[in-house]
C-alpha cells in the first residue's frame, strides 16, 4: 500500500492532473457539485480520464459514474473489456452502467457502417443513463492525437471550416477533459500510477480509415514536419474560434430571412437569401435544416449545394434529404420542414405513372457533376475517386454505388424504367428482371416507374440508389471508381 501511494502522488501524475485540470476550466468544463458520467472503454484515454476525474472529484464534490458499452465487434475482447471495466468500477467504488449492442447485427439492419452505428449507438446509450440517473456531464476520453486525426479524415473528404475545427472540447453537456493532452503523455500518466489498461487489437489493423491515417499517413506527414499533431490541432483551434464568430453573423442573417419558425418548421425569403454571399448562404440554409432536424447527421456539402439550386430555380420544386427532411421552394418563399410520412412515398402520392426521360452522361462530366431529374425529382451526383480515397467500408446495396470506372462505356444513358429490363443484380445469382427485383425489395409500385435507371452499351449498371449490376463491380485491379450518389 505504501509504494501503491508513493507511485500516486508521483510529480508526472501531479503535474498531468494540473495540465487537464487546466484545460476543463479554460472550457468551462465543470463547476462544483456536477454528476459526471465517464464513458470508460477500457482503452487507455478512458482509463487516464476516469483517474483523472476521480482524483478531481473530492476538490470539485464530483459525483461520478462510469458507462460502459460493450459493441460486440471483437468477440472475446469485447467481453473481457466489459470485465475489466466492471473490476476497475468495483476497485473504485464508482457506480456502473452497462449496455451490450451487437453493431454488427445494427448495421445488417440499417445499412450503415460499422464506425457510424457504433458511434450513434455510444451516444444514445450515454445520453439515455445520464438523462435517467441525473448526470449533468458526459465525459469522453478523446484527446489531442484524435484531434488531429479527425481533421485530416475531415480535410480528405471535403469538409468546410466546421469539420476543420475538429473535435470540439465542449458540445452541449458532453466534455473532453483530455481534449489538450497527447497519447504518449496519457500511456506515461497511467505508467507513472502503474494501472492497467485494455489493448484494442484492430487499432493495428489499416481496414478503416482513421487507423490508415494514425498508422500509416501521420508518420509519413512527420517527415516533413515533425510536429505535425501540434500544427494540425492549432490549425483545428483557428478554424474553430473563427467559426464561433461567423455563427454570430449567421445567425443575423437567419433572422432578416425568417419569414415562419416553428418547430418542424422554417420558411425563409428566397430574394433575401439570394442576396447572401455564398458562404454565409450555405451556413444559413445548414442552419435552418438543423433547426428542423436538430442535428446535421448525414447532412453532406451536396446536399446543402443541392438546395442552393433549388432556391435559384425559378420553378416550383421541392428536395428530399435525410431525415425526412423536406426543402422546398414556392415564389419567393424557401422553406424546410419535417414530414412524418415516408418522403418517398409522400413524393409519389398523386404523380402519373407514365413519365419518360432520357438523359446522358458523358465521361468529362462523370469525373463530377450533378444532374437533376425533374420527374423523379432526385438529384444524382457523379465523381471519379482513387480507389485509395475509398472510404474504408463501402457497400454495393446502397444509396450510393460504387462502380467500377474501368468497366463503364460512356456515355452514361440515365432514363426511367421500361417493362422488360433486366440487370443482373450485386452478389450472387444470375439475371433478374428489374420488376422482380423492385418487388422483392418492396419498392412502391407507384415508384417504380420514376426510379433512375443508369445503362451503358445497352445493359444496365445501377438501379439508382438500390444495387449496382455485377459486371461492373469493383475488384482488385480496380483503380478508379464512379461514385454515383443519388440525393
Amino acid at each position: 500500500m505504501k509504494t501503491e501511494m508513493n507511485q500516486n502522488k508521483t510529480p508526472a501524475k501531479g503535474h498531468f492532473i494540473r495540465l487537464a485540470e487546466k484545460t476543463m476550466s479554460s472550457y468551462g468544463m465543470i463547476t462544483q457539485k456536477d454528476a459526471v458520467l465517464v464513458a470508460v472503454s477500457g482503452g487507455p484515454d478512458s482509463v487516464a480520464l476516469l483517474y483523472t476525474l476521480a482524483d478531481l472529484a473530492i476538490k470539485y464534490e464530483l459525483g461520478l459514474g462510469i458507462a460502459h458499452l460493450n459493441h460486440c465487434l471483437r468477440g472475446h475482447e469485447s467481453d473481457a473489456d466489459e470485465v475489466f471495466v466492471t473490476t476497475l468500477a468495483k476497485k473504485m467504488g464508482i457506480p456502473l452502467y452497462t449496455q451490450t449492442t451487437d453493431i454488427g447485427k445494427e448495421c445488417a439492419k440499417t445499412g450503415g457502417n460499422i464506425e457510424e452505428t457504433g458511434r450513434d449507438a455510444r451516444y444514445k446509450f450515454f445520453s439515455r443513463i445520464a438523462s435517467a440517473h441525473g448526470f449533468n456531464r458526459i465525459a469522453l476520453g478523446h484527446n489531442r492525437d484524435d484531434n488531429a486525426e479527425l481533421i485530416l479524415i475531415n480535410l480528405l473528404r471535403g469538409a468546410g471550416a466546421k469539420g476543420l475545427g475538429g473535435i470540439p472540447p465542449v458540445r452541449e453537456n458532453l466534455i473532453r477533459p483530455l481534449f489538450e493532452r497527447s497519447k504518449k503523455e496519457i500511456i506515461s500518466f497511467l505508467k507513472q500510477i502503474g494501472v492497467p489498461y485494455s489493448i484494442d487489437s484492430t487499432n493495428n489493423e489499416n481496414i478503416y480509415l482513421r487507423n490508415k491515417i494514425r498508422n500509416q499517413l501521420i508518420p509519413e506527414l512527420a517527415t516533413y514536419n515533425p510536429n505535425i499533431i501540434d500544427t494540425l490541432c492549432r490549425l483545428g483551434n483557428v478554424f474553430r474560434e473563427e467559426d464561433d464568430w461567423v455563427e454570430q453573423l449567421v445567425s443575423e442573417y437567419l433572422a432578416k430571412s425568417v419569414i415562419e419558425k416553428a418547430p418542424g418548421n422554417i420558411a425563409l425569403s428566397a430574394p433575401s437569401l439570394c442576396s447572401l454571399p455564398p458562404a454565409a448562404l450555405r451556413r444559413v440554409i445548414r442552419r435552418a435544416v438543423r433547426h428542423v432536424k436538430s442535428d446535421l447527421r448525414r447532412i453532406s456539402f451536396k446536399h446543402i449545394d443541392s438546395a442552393i439550386h433549388l432556391l435559384q430555380t425559378n420553378k416550383k420544386a421541392s428536395l428530399d434529404l435525410p431525415g425526412q427532411i423536406r426543402i422546398w421552394k414556392n415564389g419567393e418563399v424557401f422553406g424546410v420542414r419535417h414530414e412524418k410520412k415516408s418522403l418517398r412515398s409522400a413524393r409519389m402520392s398523386g404523380r402519373k405513372s407514365e413519365v419518360n426521360y432520357n438523359i446522358m452522361v458523358n465521361k468529362s462530366d462523370a469525373v463530377s457533376s450533378s444532374v437533376w431529374i425533374a420527374e423523379a425529382g432526385t438529384w444524382i451526383f457523379f465523381s471519379r475517386v482513387a480507389v485509395a480515397h475509398l472510404p474504408p467500408v463501402f457497400e454495393k446495396n446502397t444509396i450510393t454505388g460504387w462502380i467500377n470506372w474501368e468497366k463503364v462505356t460512356f456515355p452514361i444513358r440515365i432514363r426511367n424504367f421500361k417493362p422488360g429490363d433486366r440487370f443482373r443484380p450485386y452478389g450472387p445469382g444470375g439475371t433478374q428482371k428489374v420488376c422482380d427485383f423492385l418487388c422483392n425489395n418492396k419498392v412502391p409500385v407507384e415508384k417504380r416507374a420514376v426510379i433512375p435507371i443508369l445503362e451503358c452499351s445497352d445493359h444496365i449498371i445501377w438501379v439508382a440508389g438500390l444495387r449496382i449490376d455485377e459486371r461492373v463491380k469493383t475488384d482488385s485491379s480496380t483503380r478508379f471508381v464512379l461514385k454515383a450518389e443519388i440525393v
